[in-house]
């Protein structure tokens, strides 16, 4: 990625200066990718939130990949990869857990 950091002059930015800076400015180990994960897994929580109460266990996993599918392409990633690295799978297991609806943060 480039930016524009004067009217002149373009400098190069790379993930690194990235996760440079959000380390500089929260003084923790947090990196872009946490971010990214942080906003995956909620995105998922809200759209399993939104699918009326389930009746089975296969009405629930189809709600899941519903889910999933929805977030994966809000983030721009396959639905494998989306589930196996942006959404947190203890979401996915409260939501299998429950039999009725969905409230993540009531």
């Amino acid at each position: 990625m480039t930016i524009r950091r004067t009217k002149v002059r373009c400098c190069s930015l790379r993930s690194g200066d990235v996760n440079a800076y959000i380390k500089d400015v929260t003084g923790e180990d947090f990196s872009a990718k946490d971010f990214r994960t942080w906003a995956g897994t909620v995105l998922a929580a809200l759209a399993l939130s939104e699918f009326k109460k389930y009746d089975s266990q296969a009405e629930a996993k189809r709600n899941v990949v519903a889910a999933i599918e929805s977030v994966s392409k809000q983030l721009g990633n396959t639905p494998a990869i989306c589930r196996k690295c942006y959404v947190h799978p203890e979401v996915l297991d409260a939501y299998m857990s429950v039999s009725g609806a969905f409230l993540p943060f009531d």
